[in-house]
């Protein structure tokens, strides 16, 4: 069974040029569970979320690399694995190389994620814009922005038409993976909802 292989990209793959859009365990398979289980245990982000994050980043696809560099599940830059692995005293990480192997790849993007998340203030619209685009970038929107406008219509002003669209799709994956968790699959938390951006 796809599942238990850890064949979540084929899964997905399957789905899309099958043209299945209805078949949502499909398209959004529980892959990596035990993993996301253990790197998200203890940590402020759930594991729905950063289920949500590695699908939209790779599709389940373990071995993506993308044209800039980024690697794995999560898609996670070498200097950023570099970075984290310092922050969160990671052990046995020997370099990017590793960044494939999807235990690796969850154990550092768990912690990037639970790092960028408590930056904005455990807030997944900000955490998920600065997981794709970086924290700095997220910084200058809020200057921008300045407390002024609801959480859609700061989505809506996201400059980056790739992070704008980022943001939308890991909102929504979330809530289908909560929903296939058994969980409360709302969009947005209260806070989140209502907050001013």
């Amino acid at each position: 069974q796809a599942s238990t292989q850890h064949w979540g990209d084929l899964r997905v793959q399957a789905t899309s040029a099958g043209t299945l859009w209805d078949h949502l365990e499909e398209r959004f398979p529980l892959a990596y569970n035990d993993l996301f289980t253990r790197y998200t245990r203890g940590k402020d982000i759930s594991q729905s979320y950063a289920m949500a994050i590695a699908r939209q980043e790779s599709a389940w696809n373990p071995k993506v690399k993308s044209p800039v560099g980024a690697s794995g599940l999560m898609q996670i830059m070498p200097g950023t694995a570099t970075h984290t692995v310092k922050m969160f005293s990671i052990p046995d990480y020997r370099g990017p190389g590793q960044l494939l192997e999807p235990e690796t790849n969850i154990n550092i993007g768990t912690s990037y994620l639970q790092y960028v998340y408590q930056q904005f203030g455990n807030n997944r619209i900000f955490a998920s814009a600065a997981y794709n685009a970086g924290p700095g970038r997220v910084r200058t929107w809020l200057g921008n922005s300045a407390g002024r406008i609801d959480a859609v219509a700061f989505v809506e002003s996201i400059p980056f038409s790739e992070t704008r669209g980022y943001v939308k799709n890991v909102l929504a994956y979330d809530a289908y993976y909560r929903h296939f968790m058994g969980q409360k699959e709302a969009l947005m938390s209260d806070s989140e909802w209502q907050r001013r951006y």
